[in-house]
């Protein structure tokens, strides 16, 4: 094997053969992780709506598709207003034709700037803060037993099914 020299490596063309050789690995390589990447975004889409390619979750006053409830398609609406003076409904929803409210998220902004998450019961010591949907009249109903959580700004985000798809 000492014997052999650099000429005769490159004259029989088994460098270039090599360098072909890696070359074709690495393209086959990312062919391949670019293949993988697309079977995990469309498993991912299938189960959450979203995927990593998906680069923001979309978070409006208008109604999106989010996924599937049970098989039932699953929306997305958010509202932002002024909560109620005292507890009692925060908003209407009978136009949504909601089926089943399967989540109610959000944050209150109480009157010292200091944001409170819904769901969240106790916040403080004695003080909570609750959103239920009310199924019977097709609405939000806002709890809160401090003032600091009435007439100030409210943003919410709800899932639901609907009645009629």
């Amino acid at each position: 094997m000492a014997g052999i020299s650099i000429a005769q490596l490159t004259g029989n063309g088994l460098l270039k053969n090599a360098k072909l050789a890696k070359e074709k690995s690495q393209q086959t390589s990312e062919e391949e992780n670019e293949i993988l990447q697309e079977y995990q975004n469309s498993m991912e889409k299938a189960l959450t709506g979203t995927s990593r390619n998906d680069n923001k979750k979309v978070i409006d006053e208008n109604e999106h598709i989010i996924g599937t409830f049970y098989g039932k398609t699953l929306y997305q609406k958010s509202f932002t207003g002024i909560t109620p003076s005292s507890n009692g409904e925060l908003l209407d929803l009978s136009e949504l034709n909601i089926d089943i409210c399967t989540n109610i998220k959000g944050v209150v902004k109480d009157t010292s700037n200091i944001y409170a998450t819904i769901p969240q019961i106790q916040l403080q010591a004695n003080h909570y803060l609750a959103v239920f949907y009310n199924a019977n009249d097709k609405t939000l109903l806002y709890r809160a037993n401090a003032s600091e959580y009435f007439n100030t700004k409210y943003y919410i985000t709800i899932e639901y099914t609907k009645n009629i798809e």
